[in-house]
């Protein structure tokens, strides 16, 4: 593997959606919090870095609880 391939996770999944409310999701802040159980700060727009906080249980995969975790997004490209 290459650096640039280890410095990025990518995941596919399929949502049962219409287009238009997952590009809502993807492309509105408030949406996006709303359909991922987010706190967002910031706005989307290339080379933004958004801090979020998980504002529910499921925020996470696994076991645990990541409710109230911080993390941070980086915005490469819309």
């Amino acid at each position: 593997m290459t650096v640039s391939e280890m410095s990025r996770i990518e995941r596919k999944i399929l949502l049962r959606a219409p287009r238009e409310r997952v590009w809502r999701a993807l492309t509105d802040v408030a949406e996006f919090s709303k359909w991922f159980g987010v706190e967002t700060e910031g706005v989307f727009a290339p080379g933004a870095r958004l801090q979020m906080t998980c504002t529910n249980e499921g925020c996470g995969e696994g076991s645990e609880s990541a409710k109230g975790v911080k993390f941070s997004m980086t915005i490469e490209r819309m």
